[in-house]
């Protein structure tokens, strides 16, 4: 009879490299400002500049950075023209609070293909060093058509600490999509 052993853990792991770095493709991005004040005016909008340099040097190709009104309709249909205009990674800066106004968890779950859980998961749990309410976000991430959808707070200071947080992460997400959206066009392609 053999001896048990217990199941392999975490820290039976070999220490992993960080996958941050030059992208081997240029990765299109594009940023979402969700915020009625700043919308109408009221506010001269942070968070989307700072997020769409965080995004630039950490090589990124980024577009015009588009602010919409906390409705439905308006975030769905930007939502909607980064994804047909082939961007890779869309950010939406605002909306994922506990108020009636913050709509973006919900409408970026209605339009995508799936949920990717543990990116919210790994936010909540690494932004607990900046803040206490970060156990309240909703943030989250989420894929449509091979894009991925990050929603984050919109604050400057939160965003880029939300997207520092993923770093790592995301030229490995967006390997992963390209690969299994080229694949699957592909395969579409050759039934037709």
């Amino acid at each position: 009879m053999r001896p048990r052993t217990r199941p392999p853990t975490v820290r039976d792991l070999p220490e992993q490299k960080p996958v941050r770095g030059p992208m081997t493709q240029t990765s299109k991005a594009s940023v979402i400002v969700i915020w009625d004040r700043a919308g109408i005016g009221a506010m001269t909008d942070t968070c989307g500049p700072a997020a769409a340099s965080w995004l630039s040097a950490n090589g990124f190709a980024v577009g015009p950075i588009e602010m919409v009104a906390s409705e439905w309709s308006d975030l769905s249909g930007a939502l909607a023209r980064a994804v047909a205009n082939g961007q890779h990674l869309v950010t939406i800066c605002g909306g994922v609070g506990l108020g009636v106004k913050d709509i973006s968890p919900q409408v970026v779950e209605k339009m995508s293909d799936y949920a990717i859980p543990g990116l919210g998961e790994l936010w909540r749990r690494e932004s607990l060093k900046y803040s206490l309410s970060s156990y309240l976000s909703r943030s989250g991430g989420w894929v449509k058509d091979g894009a991925l959808l990050l929603a984050i707070p919109g604050s400057a200071k939160a965003a880029v600490e939300y997207l520092g947080i993923v770093g790592d992460l995301l030229p490995l997400a967006l390997k992963g999509l390209r690969f299994t959206h080229d694949h699957h066009s592909e395969a579409v392609e050759g039934h037709a």
